[in-house]
């Protein structure tokens, strides 16, 4: 990952994972919702 700027790099969520069932876990989990932009 040295070729991805560390603005991205920051804006990252790693989950790391066994295997591919935690993968799905993750990916198909609800999304979070931001309590400050929803009350916009």
């Amino acid at each position: 990952m040295d070729d991805v700027p560390a603005e991205i790099i920051e804006r990252l969520d790693v989950h790391p994972v066994a295997d591919v069932r935690e993968v799905l876990d993750v990916a198909l989990e609800p999304a979070r919702v931001d309590t400050a932009r929803a009350a916009a």
